[in-house]
């Protein structure tokens, strides 16, 4: 019975003292949990040290929990620099960018001189995209490389392997392969055509001829005077017609493009002046699309000449004759 009681009194004595040093140890670790300061600063060195090594991914995972735990304008830079040696530039633009407009304060001076650095070395790896809907209908949507992307703003992207895809109700998706290389600028012209609905002709039912009527021979052949040409050479006319419109129609579009390129040159040269080689593109884009518009201006004119001529024909009875020869389209035919 004696041991009993001295079991329990031992176990007792146990469970206390142990209880006691639950509750006196929960305030240490309260007070021993560090401050959203002091965590952004251990991230922030563990950052620099992997910035350091080139490990850039590591580095960029421990300034995002810098950011998150308290932000400030240099692991802003941090944080952009990183994502600039991974790659991704149109991220890390808008984190410098970030880094830029957050160091206004004098202490932040060094931070907004390095962040303005790094935005002109990230903005000569990024490529452009110059888009052109050869006939928008304003229900158009693009997705670049598989995620939406606004029809309305500058397309600036990281270099390399791009798809676009310009999609419509009703359609199927127009789709460009690009590869781009740092600081290039293309052009892209994409259209989207909606099928039109497929029209069934209604099936003629033959007529009886009237008992009244005069028979005629069924082996005569026609009046060449109540028939009218052959409704392909029409359709024909109509396209030629619509090609060399459109044509014109690309005339314009070059012609713009072109005069709005050289008065860009004119901006940026001075009177006088030498002009910088980094501005050559812009010359010579301008000469490309000068050429595209003379070139669509002529086939424009040719092509709808062509098709106008076959429209009268098909309006005037007689025959006709066109023909593809290895020099141009053949038109011959009797009025």
């Amino acid at each position: 019975m004696q041991r009993t009681n001295e079991t329990l009194s031992r176990f007792y004595t146990y469970a206390f003292s142990a209880l006691l040093c639950c509750f006196s140890a929960a305030p240490l670790t309260a007070q021993d949990k560090p401050t959203p300061q002091e965590a952004a600063r251990a991230a922030y060195g563990r950052g620099v040290e992997a910035y350091s090594a080139e490990k850039y991914q590591a580095a960029y995972d421990q300034f995002t929990l810098a950011e998150a735990a308290f932000p400030s304008p240099n692991i802003e830079l941090m944080l952009g620099r990183s994502l600039s040696k991974l790659g991704r530039f149109v991220e890390a633009k808008a984190m410098l960018l970030r880094a830029q407009a957050g160091s206004n304060a004098p202490k932040y001076a060094n931070t907004a001189t390095l962040a303005g650095t790094e935005l002109a070395q990230v903005e000569q790896q990024l490529a452009h995209i110059e888009l052109e809907i050869s006939n928008p209908h304003g229900d158009e949507s693009l997705s670049i490389n598989g995620k939406p992307a606004s029809l309305h703003e500058p397309i600036v992207i990281d270099p390399g392997s791009v798809k676009l895809e310009l999609s419509r109700p009703g359609a199927t998706p127009a789709v460009k392969q690009l590869v781009l290389a740092a600081g290039a600028t293309e052009h892209v012209v994409m259209n989207v055509i909606v099928p039109e609905p497929a029209v069934v002709a209604a099936k003629a039912e033959p007529v009886a001829a009237s008992s009244n009527e005069p028979m005629t021979n069924p082996t005569e052949p026609p009046s060449t005077e109540d028939q009218s040409r052959s409704p392909w050479l029409r359709g024909l006319g109509f396209a030629l017609a619509g090609v060399g419109v459109a044509g014109f129609a690309g005339f314009a579009g070059f012609g713009a493009y072109s005069h709005g390129h050289y008065a860009k040159l004119e901006e940026l040269c001075p009177q006088g002046g030498g002009c910088h080689p980094s501005y050559q593109w812009l010359a010579t884009k301008g000469r490309t699309y000068q050429t595209l518009a003379n070139v669509s201006l002529i086939a424009g004119s040719v092509l709808l000449a062509t098709g106008t001529t076959l429209w009268i024909i098909s309006l005037s009875p007689g025959r006709s004759e066109v023909a593809l020869t290895p020099t141009g389209v053949r038109i011959a035919g009797s009025f």
